[in-house]
Formats: structure tokens, C-alpha cells, sequence
């Protein structure tokens, strides 16, 4: 439906879930209202970028809908279906092929102006955009050829091909799993696992992967699309932690998500908490941004599930009428944090949770809540022994109060210095998988809060600062593991710390290595010593004329120290087994 007056109380720019949510209950509302959509049809993520007859989830499963707008879990098919119709059931007011240009104005007297050149002038303007316009490339040599592309239309219409996908996402996952039916389908996953996907994608693309329905390379990055040698249209030149690896290729899909539009927020003028081009825009009560009368949803303000994104359509047009509400997720987020001592409201503890742990001050409340709403609030009483040597963490706590500590004996009176409130622990199974290296006592009365290892993998590798915060935290405590395991017990005081090694960490370099590549020669001069991140290195010695491999030593570990120790040249040759 379209309204011919340019002057309207709410300008909704984007037709996906979160546009289309708030438009429907602008119309409910009988709220002047238009919705601007760049493209020809709605919702250009789901009509555009999802396949033929993909599989739309209702996640999260235990969140309620709150939208004027239907949507049940189904097909592409049927949720497009039931949007169009709803359009015309609610009579929503939506114009086609009107990209934004520009906004001005303030509060009350907004003026947008589209490419077209038409101008539209609204009192308060909803941003909906998400971020698939701005389709994140690999970067790579021959990334232009004709086979590589972006997004996969109809898997049924491809048989007996040799198809490459690139990703670990739902929509690499996806594509994958329907291609795989009539196609011989490779996956290419720089990580080691699929902490990215949704628990129903990672399950059946693993049990594709072990019934060798998909081949996958783990921890591999593509560094090429070149002519092929075995007359395929072309080859995909893989770096993978086992090597070099070539696939010849008939067709090339890139699934490596999206860029937040940032160059166009920022020349609206809206305020993040860094300059990190990642990050999402500061978002107050009601989905305010920075500047007033405009407001920021769905995938854009970090919240890229359907669900979510249409509650909160809902609830921003409640907001600009005068009614606020609390967000569709609070009850879960209460659920959580009513467990915290002294707990008196929802926006208080994520506030007060913030202000404890400096790693989360990038952290938008959109998405904090969603990072508190999939973890649980853990009493541990003073002396309790937390973590054995060899012990994995299953999740990722945050201290809330109290204190932790590291104690090499196995004893409690022996315990030196504390982690404190705000630190994490179990940083580093979450980014080398490694067991816990020493004991763990709670030194005092202590809470955590307890986050699942792929919920939190999932924060902090979605905010660049967490994720370098995380990163230096990792690597002090990974150094600190190392010198524990070198040291004499006896000469090691109970209260070193890992901030302790922190000026050898600024002093050392971080190098990369392909698999099969060496380090150094045995006869080579001693320079420095090496602790593995990850990946494996073998030591060998010349032994009648050929190397013979003495050890091999994995992530976590140190090579190259004795001969510090000893004085003198290297006494092996040392080789990259796994980068």
C-alpha cells in the first residue's frame, strides 16, 4: 500500500523483520507511518540471500514473538507468504525501490532524502537496514572469477558438481547440507569447530562430515582462485594447518558474513563505543541511538535472529508512541541475574555487571542481554576446589564477587594471588581447547556468572576490543602455564601472576608458520625460545644422514629453551608439523 503524503509520525527505513515489525504495528496503531525499502521486494536478506526453500528457524525457541507481523518456523517460502499477506491485512504503507541517501534534521523533523531524489519527512526515524548490503570478501587473488559467488539460489538445480563453500556460519552450513544431496561439496572452515552455527546446523553438518556425505578442511583460510590443472573451471588454492592443499572446482560460494554499515552511520552522526569498525552503534532505552529520534534494530544493532529483530520492531514503535516496554527477553534476563545478591531490576545488574568487568564496557545492552540470557549465576563457597591440573572448562565465568585463585601444591594455604571481580575464567579452553594447567580454589565466598564456551565465543569474537582483551589474557596465563612446567617447583613463588610475564609478552614476537615449514636448523644459533599457540612442531636430529623425529610437541607447549639453558647452538632441526 502506498500513501501519496510525504509528512508521517515514524520513517522505517528496511523491509526485513525488524522493518517489518515496526511497520506492522505502526499500522495496528493507525500511526502515520512509511516504509522504505531499497530494493523491489521485501526483506531482501530472506528474499535475496536465502536459497530456495531454505529451512527458517524460530530461534531462540525459548523467547516469545511479540509482532503484529506473523512468523513460524517453515520455508522461505512460507514465511515470505505470510509477510506479503500481512502487508496487505494491516494495510502497511511501503514503497519500493527507495534507497536512503541521507537524513537530516532532528528530533520531531527529520528529512530523508532518497537516491531518487524524493524527499520524505517523518518526527522519528527507525533504522532496519541489518547489514547484508555489506557483504564481507575474502580479499584473495581471483575472488573476481565467474564461478565465485556470494549466495546460492535454488540447490536443486545444481547435480554433479564439484562445489566449494566457504564458511562456518548458518548459511554456509546450509548451503552445504542442500547442496550436498546431488553435488560433491567441500567446506573450507578456518576454525577448528562450528561455535558460530545454530545447534541443529552444527549437528547435521557433522554427522555429514562423518558419514563423508560433506568433505571438510578445518582450520584451512583460501589464499587463491587460480586456472586449474585438471581442466575444472578452477582450482581453490587452500592454506590449511596440515599443509597446502588445491581443489579443482566447478563453483565457489562465500558465506563470510557481513560488515555493519558503518560510513553510513556515521554520517548520521551516531555515537559507538570505539572506533572499531565492527562495533554497533550506542543504543539507549527504547533503541534510541546517540542522536535523538533515531532509532536502531535488528541485525544492525546487533541482534541479526528473526525473532529477536521483530520484537523489537514492536517495541520501538511502543516507545515513539509513548507506551515503553520491556524488551520480549526480560523475563529470561531476569531469570538470570534475580539469582545475583542484592538484585533489584534488570537494567541495574547489566549496568552494575559492566561496570565490574571492563572487558564488557564495548558491549551494547542488546547484546549483553543476549550474553546473560544463555548463562547462569554460580555460588561457590570459600575453599572449594574449582579446577584440577588436566580439568576442561565447559564454560566461561566471569567473577562477579570474591576472588579465585591458582595454587600449584593442591593446597588452599598455598594459594598466592587472585583473580578478582571482572576477570574470566576458562579463557584458556575457549581459545586453545588446553585443560586446565594448575589447582583452582575460590578464596573467598564467590558468584560467577557462568556463560557457555560457544555463547561467549561467540561476544568476544564479535567485538574486536573483547576479543584482544581476551587474546592478551590468554597469552599472559599460556606463558605463565609454560614457566610453571620449567621452573623447580621449589624456586616458583605462590604468588606469581600471569600480568607478571606481560613485559616478556611485550618483548616477544608472534610468528606463523606453514605446515611443513621450518623454524630453525639444528646447528643454528640460539636466539630465542618458542611457546605454541597452535598447531604442533617436530624436533628432529641428523641421524646417519637423515632427520629423525625426536618429539613432537603440541599447543600450550615450549621448544627451544634448553639451550638457553645448556649455552651454545640448536641441538635439533625444529619443523611446523600443523600451523
Amino acid at each position: 500500500m502506498n500513501n501519496d503524503s510525504g509528512k508521517f509520525k515514524v520513517a522505517i527505513v528496511g523491509s526485513g523483520p525488524a522493518g517489518l515489525s515496526a511497520a506492522g504495528r505502526a499500522a495496528e496503531l493507525g500511526m502515520s507511518h512509511v516504509l522504505l525499502e531499497a530494493t523491489g521486494g521485501i526483506s531482501n536478506t530472506v528474499n535475496f540471500w536465502y536459497q530456495k526453500g531454505k529451512h527458517v528457524m524460530n530461534e531462540p525457541t525459548n523467547m516469545p514473538l511479540r509482532s503484529s507481523v506473523r512468523f513460524a518456523e517453515g520455508t522461505r517460502e512460507e514465511v515470505l507468504e505470510a509477510w506479503e499477506q500481512d502487508i496487505q491485512r494491516l494495510k502497511i504503507n511501503i514503497r519500493f525501490n527507495a534507497a536512503l541517501k541521507s537524513i537530516e534534521g532532528e528530533a520531531g523533523a527529520y528529512t530523508l532524502t532518497l537516491v531518487t531524489g524524493d524527499v520524505i519527512e517523518a518526527e522519528a526515524v527507525v533504522l532496519a537496514i541489518g547489514n547484508m548490503g555489506n557483504i564481507r570478501k575474502l580479499g584473495i587473488p581471483g575472488e573476481d572469477h565467474p564461478i565465485v559467488g556470494y549466495k546460492l539460489d535454488d540447490a536443486s538445480a545444481l547435480q554433479n558438481k564439484r562445489i566449494t563453500v566457504v564458511g562456518a556460519g548458518d548459511s554456509a552450513l546450509e548451503d552445504a547440507l542442500a547442496l550436498a544431496k546431488q553435488n560433491q561439496v567441500t567446506l573450507i572452515n578456518r576454525r577448528s569447530g562450528f561455535d558460530r552455527a545454530k545447534g541443529r546446523n552444527a549437528a547435521a553438518i557433522q554427522r555429514a562430515i562423518a558419514n563423508k556425505e560433506i568433505s571438510c578442511i578445518f582450520e584451512a583460510a583460501p589464499e587463491a582462485v587460480v586456472e586449474s590443472q585438471s581442466g575444472a573451471p578452477a582450482d581453490i588454492k587452500i592454506e590449511a594447518s596440515t599443509g597446502s592443499v588445491t581443489v579443482p572446482t566447478d563453483m565457489i560460494i562465500i558465506r563470510a558474513g557481513a560488515m555493519p554499515q558503518r560510513k553510513l552511520l556515521d554520517s548520521m552522526s551516531l555515537q559507538f563505543p570505539s572506533a572499531d569498525e565492527t562495533a554497533f552503534p550506542i543504543i539507549g532505552e527504547g533503541y534510541q541511538a546517540s542522536r535523538a529520534g533515531i532509532y536502531v534494530i535488528g541485525a544492525l544493532a546487533g541482534c541479526p535472529l528473526i525473532k529477536e529483530a521483530m520484537n523489537q520492531g514492536y517495541e520501538v514503535i511502543e516507545h515513539i508512541d509513548g507506551r515503553p516496554i520491556d524488551p520480549a527477553n526480560q523475563d529470561l534476563v531476569e531469570n538470570v541475574l534475580k539469582n545475583l545478591p542484592g538484585f533489584k531490576e534488570v537494567r541495574e545488574s547489566l549496568k552494575d555487571l559492566k561496570n565490574r568487568a571492563d572487558l564488557l564496557k564495548d558491549v551494547t545492552d542488546l547484546v549483553l542481554r543476549e550474553f546473560v540470557r544463555e548463562s547462569k549465576i554460580s555460588f561457590v563457597p570459600k575453599g572449594t576446589l574449582m579446577f584440577s591440573p588436566g580439568d576442561y572448562s565447559s564454560s566461561i565465568s566471569l567473577i562477579v564477587s570474591g576472588e579465585v585463585s591458582p595454587s600449584l601444591s593442591g593446597r588452599l594455604d598455598d594459594a598466592g594471588h587472585a583473580w578478582g571481580v571482572g576477570e574470566l575464567l576458562g579463557i584458556v579452553t575457549l581459545r586453545s581447547g588446553l585443560p586446565w594447567g594448575t589447582f583452582a580454589f575460590a578464596k573467598k565466598d564467590t558468584v560467577l556468572l557462568q556463560t557457555p564456551v560457544k555463547t561467549a565465543g561467540k561476544l568476544f569474537n564479535s567485538v574486536t576490543s573483547i576479543k584482544q582483551a581476551v587474546e592478551r589474557v590468554f597469552l599472559q596465563r599460556l606463558v605463565f602455564r609454560t614457566f610453571i612446567g620449567i621452573i623447580p617447583r621449589e624456586e616458583i613463588l605462590e604468588d606469581i601472576r600471569e600480568s607478571d610475564f606481560q613485559n616478556l609478552l611485550d618483548q616477544g614476537e608472534m610468528l606463523r608458520f606453514k605446515a611443513n615449514q621450518r623454524v630453525y636448523a639444528e646447528g643454528d644459533p640460539t636466539d630465542a625460545f618458542y611457546i605454541i599457540l597452535k598447531g604442533s612442531v617436530s624436533l628432529s636430529r641428523l641421524q646417519d644422514g637423515k632427520d629423525k623425529i625426536q618429539h613432537l610437541v603440541s599447543a600450550g607447549n615450549w621448544f627451544g629453551i634448553d639451550e638457553i639453558y645448556l649455552g651454545g647452538n640448536r641441538l635439533d632441526t625444529a619443523t611446523a608439523s600443523t600451523a
